[in-house]
């Protein structure tokens, strides 16, 4: 087998040593590698890509042999592993994946020397604390994931000197606080935080129990801050974050102008600048955020105009501004907003209306000239008396209809709903129906 070049394995021990195994291997991928550290007579160093996820390794290899040709290296899942190799003898990674290694404390600080690296995912390393300064002054590094490292709680402000960086996923961390440095990242296109360290989950019972006593003490402590500019960020297409801790958003939120999805659900805003300037949003997502009336006012969803998907559902605003000029809005979720008494003209485009529970509802725009209307839910609105056009979108695009609960609504509406729907065949709620017959209407 001298002509072998990658080397498969499962779940499986070799009795004997190792220097008999193919010396001129490019991948070598074996699942549950049994032995507490690489031999020193496997032959490794034409190797481009070492996979050996969930293995019993305690350190990587303890000889200082040199892979110069090593490019990706995968320890994921290897749960033994506390600490990571020394980097200056595989100088060319540019891959480096350490996914749930929950033991992982330390990343060596050689790490600093490798010029090439591209990519870093630390996902779920629950042990890890922080990375070491030499880390952030990496030029080459594009994507940075340390999601649901509960114990992670700074990135340095050196991250401002990372200029290849481009996306950063720091969900379920103990990070409070962004480095104002960030704005210098010109490259930076997705910020993903979601401090949310109660909903981890792990495998090993001993390391859930530490997280679920440490997530309560990090809960009652933390308040996530955010820098105050973010006008540097000219690459930037997706912000996600999700805390309910979190009560301002900085004030030049709407000079991202490369920003195409936005997603702040479950944060307690207390204000909101302008949205005047996300020409190019696609997707908003204001899930839970505390809106009221005020906030949507200064906010300015009517220049949204590339708005493809809308979602203010479980916010607290009685009414909305017109939303005819989102000539591209497809999707309005609306649901649970429990104090909206009045949905607003919607543009033609619109495909999908949710509102379910929405108990103050009164006043139905009128559905004549929305001529893409695909679904609408309407599930426990009973004050709902009338929909005006409805019949007309019955008949032209629609294809799904719940108003379960709206019991309010006009005789003569749910004699035209439930003929069009019988010719059409619509589907259309089981419920809707047998209210509506036994009310006598057939």
């Amino acid at each position: 087998m001298k002509r072998l070049r990658f080397l498969k394995l499962r779940n499986l021990e070799i009795t004997g040593g190792y220097k008999y195994l193919p010396n001129k291997l490019e991948c070598l991928d074996w699942l549950d590698f049994p032995l507490k550290s690489i031999p020193r007579d496997f032959n490794l160093g034409e190797v481009v890509a070492i996979y050996l996820r969930r293995s019993q390794l305690r350190y990587v290899w303890n000889d200082s042999r040199v892979l110069a040709k090593l490019k990706i290296l995968d320890l994921s899942d290897s749960y033994f592993l506390k600490q990571s190799p020394e980097f200056s003898t595989i100088p060319n990674l540019e891959k480096l994946v350490f996914r749930h290694c929950h033991n992982l404390s330390e990343v060596h600080h050689s790490i600093g020397a490798l010029g090439r690296l591209s990519t870093v995912d630390l996902a779920q390393c629950s042990s890890l604390k922080e990375l070491p300064t030499s880390f952030y002054k990496l030029k080459s590094v594009v994507t940075l994931v340390l999601d649901r490292c509960v114990r992670f709680e700074k990135l340095d402000e050196e991250i401002g000197d990372m200029t290849s960086l481009s996306t950063l996923r720091v969900n379920e961390t103990a990070i409070t606080e962004l480095p104002s440095s960030m704005v210098r990242l010109k490259n930076l296109r997705c910020v993903s935080l979601r401090p949310r360290s109660d909903m981890v989950r792990f495998e090993n019972r001993e390391c859930l129990c530490r997280t679920k006593s440490y997530s309560r003490e990090y809960r009652s402590t933390r308040r996530l801050l955010l820098p105050p500019s973010v006008q540097g960020l000219s690459s930037l297409d997706t912000l996600r974050i999700s805390d309910r801790d979190l009560t301002y958003v900085p004030k030049d939120l709407g000079s991202l102008a490369s920003l195409k999805n936005l997603d702040l659900q479950f944060c307690t805003l207390q204000s909101l600048p302008s949205l005047s300037g996300l020409n190019r949003l696609v997707d908003l997502n204001l899930t839970g955020c505390n809106l009221t009336d005020e906030i949507i006012k200064i906010m300015d969803l009517g220049s949204l105009f590339s708005l493809k998907l809308l979602d203010l559902s479980r916010n607290s605003f009685t009414s909305l501004p017109s939303l005819c000029s989102l000539s591209k809005l497809k999707t309005l979720d609306l649901n649970y907003c429990e104090n909206l008494v009045a949905i607003p003209k919607l543009p033609a485009s619109l495909m999908m209306l949710e509102a379910k529970k929405c108990t103050a509802l009164v006043i139905m725009p009128d559905f004549s000239s929305v001529c893409n209307m695909r679904r609408i839910r309407l599930l426990g609105c009973y004050k709902v008396v009338d929909v005006p056009g409805l019949d007309r979108s019955l008949k032209n695009t629609m294809r799904l209809l719940n108003m379960a609960g709206c019991n309010n609504i006009t005789a003569t509406l749910k004699e035209k709903i439930l003929r069009v729907s019988l010719s059409l065949s619509l589907s259309l709620s089981s419920s809707i129906v047998n209210i509506w017959c036994r009310d006598g209407i057939s």
